[in-house]
């Protein structure tokens, strides 16, 4: 038997997973929800190739579902019900005060069988980040309400600086009321790290965003991923839109080499690479294999 974790690639739902874990439950899928008009996450922004990236990073498959807002329980609901065949006893998730939040999934998982594990319920919110901070994991804000956090908090990192900026302006410190939401990059989940390339903060309906235009995944060399690969390599994730079944043709920067794209489910082994270097990936993507610097 086994546990699925809902995964919206933010600091709560990471630290839910990483406390079920530690206490004992196997994690067999991440499951995460994006919308389908904008292929993110509702809220956060994140890019779906983000959370693709998390999924690889951390060596846990993950389940994508693309929904909409007026049918998303029932969306939500097939997501689950694909896995349960697997021998799925419940789902963990990462609330903390919200009561309403609790009680919706607590009756949908209860009308498909399963349990919703809460390892984080209850907890002072402050405590909360501060473990979270202090187990090792590396979080950047990725989107906030514009009349709370102010633009230049966008893109940087979780940290004790941030926990006092929130204390002085009276915000949770978690944004459990939605005030800001997160990208886990790193952390004790994850054996390699993601690295955002180039970003831009964009304004919409009053939210701050981080549109990331480029980002890769940074294999470290200490004997994580790569194993005994001589040289360390680093992937660049251009992620398109509608990609199908054979590699779109696109105009590239001069001196780029080794693209390649990857379906579903599928490995493939970079030409002239070491084999530690093969990959799996959710979805179509471009990638880019350079050389660590």
């Amino acid at each position: 038997m086994s546990y699925i974790s809902s995964w919206s690639g933010g600091k709560d739902s990471c630290f839910a997973c990483y406390l079920a874990l530690g206490q004992g439950y196997r994690i067999s899928y991440l499951v995460n929800f994006i919308s389908k008009e904008f292929n993110r996450v509702s809220f956060h922004g994140t890019e779906a190739g983000l959370i693709q990236l998390q999924s690889q990073a951390i060596g846990i498959p993950l389940l994508q579902k693309a929904t909409t807002g007026n049918g998303y329980e029932q969306e939500f609901k097939e997501a689950v019900k694909s896995l349960l065949p697997q021998g799925v006893k419940g789902m963990v998730f990462g609330d903390i005060f919200l009561q309403e939040h609790r009680g919706w999934v607590e009756r949908v998982c209860g009308d498909l069988g399963i349990e919703a594990f809460e390892p984080l319920w209850n907890k002072k919110t402050e405590k909360v980040l501060s473990d979270f901070i202090d187990a090792g994991f590396e979080a950047i804000i990725v989107s906030a309400k514009a009349e709370l956090i102010d633009e230049d908090w966008i893109g940087r990192r979780v940290d004790r600086d941030f926990m006092q900026y929130l204390k002085a302006k009276n915000i949770d410190p978690c944004g459990e009321n939605g005030e800001y939401h997160t990208l886990v990059v790193d952390g004790p989940l994850f054996n390699q790290r993601i690295e955002i390339v180039e970003s831009r903060t964009i304004n919409r309906d009053n939210y701050w965003f981080l549109d990331t235009v480029k980002y890769r995944l940074v294999w470290r060399s200490e004997g994580k991923g790569l194993g005994a690969c001589a040289q360390p390599f680093t992937r660049l994730f251009m992620p398109v839109p509608g990609a199908g079944p054979s590699a779109p043709s696109l105009p590239f920067p001069q001196g780029t080499h080794n693209l390649v794209a990857c379906r579903r489910g599928t490995h493939h082994k970079p030409p002239g690479q070491n084999a530690h270097a093969h990959y799996e990936l959710s979805g179509w993507s471009l990638i880019h294999l350079i050389p660590c610097t």
